[in-house]
């Protein structure tokens, strides 16, 4: 694909065909990220039950008010953030 700077310098059909190439481009990214949407729908359904049940198990054991927030929060820091040691 040409970049915008030389696009400007192309003819108006030029322009508009490299538009087309754009669009259907794109067009075909979304298909693709749909289909993988649909892919992993399952497993993301799968994991939010998993979790929820790991939730509510731990809000039967003793301390519940501080174990969910700490480990949100211990999850978050393995992104590069600070960890909460508690």
């Amino acid at each position: 694909m040409d970049s915008a700077a030389t696009l400007s310098e192309k003819s108006l059909q030029e322009q508009i065909a490299f538009l087309d190439d754009l669009v259907r481009v794109l067009e075909a990214k979304s298909a693709e990220i749909e289909a993988r949407l649909v892919e992993l729908e399952p497993q993301i359904l799968t994991l939010q039950q998993e979790l929820q049940e790991i939730y509510t198990e731990g809000d039967r054991l003793p301390g519940r008010g501080t174990w969910r927030g700490k480990y949100i929060y211990d999850l978050g820091a393995e992104g590069g953030g600070d960890s909460y040691r508690g």
